[in-house]
């Protein structure tokens, strides 16, 4: 009897070294030294900054992407991954960018170097507690249809509330106005352009032969 339980007692003990080891892996992915609460927020605007609800088919929209850290500790190792849907050339699922800048609490970057408009990512680092940083994609609206853009925040400290951590912001892209084939371009409002050239030729007329008499 002992020579079956044996086995089964050493698979058991095996299990529970790799499932520690695999706990242990985990726990070394993210900073126990402290937690950070990750937000990020997305709006699509105008060029004035107004929040739409709808595009046109060639219209410029700008997505804002603020993060946040809300604490209570300081993050490293933040970085924002951006996705998105009817905007920049739809024969490419990646960020297409026209320009982009952002707020890095202090200062603002024209085309900042941590964005990579190419694969969609925005590498902030290190984020002090209390700080939200903002970034100003240009877009066109390309595909008409659903126009979609949204971003997942994460960083190396634990987070208390991964709810906040991913946003999607949803507009209604229209497709271009093209006029129906019935239509007539212009309809007939009146005298052909002979007669309404001859008609004011002869106001014209009109207004010198009093001079003269």
């Amino acid at each position: 009897m002992m020579r079956k339980i044996a086995p089964l007692l050493a698979l058991i003990v095996l299990v529970s070294m790799i499932g520690a080891g695999a706990v242990t892996a985990q726990e070394d992915d993210v900073d126990q030294t402290g937690e950070s609460d990750l937000e990020v927020n997305v709006t699509l605007t105008d060029s004035e900054g107004n929040p739409i609800d709808n595009a046109t088919v060639g219209d410029e929209v700008v997505g804002v992407v603020e993060a946040a850290n809300l604490g209570p500790d300081d993050a490293t190792g933040v970085g924002v991954e951006l996705w998105e849907e009817g905007f920049g050339n739809p024969a490419v699922e990646n960020i297409v960018n026209w320009w982009s800048v952002s707020w890095d609490g202090i200062n603002w970057i024209d085309y900042d170097p941590s964005f990579d408009p190419v694969d969609g990512i925005w590498y902030i680092g290190d984020m002090p507690a209390g700080d939200i940083y903002t970034l100003l994609i240009s877009f066109t609206a390309k595909t008409a249809g659903p126009g979609i853009l949204g971003a997942g925040i994460g960083g190396d400290q634990y987070d208390p509330d991964p709810t906040n951590n991913e946003d999607e912001y949803v507009i209604d892209i229209i497709g271009p106005v093209t006029p129906s084939a019935e239509k007539v371009p212009m309809q007939p409002t009146g005298a052909p352009l002979a007669l309404a050239t001859l008609s004011v030729l002869m106001t014209l007329g009109g207004l010198i032969i009093p001079k003269i008499k």
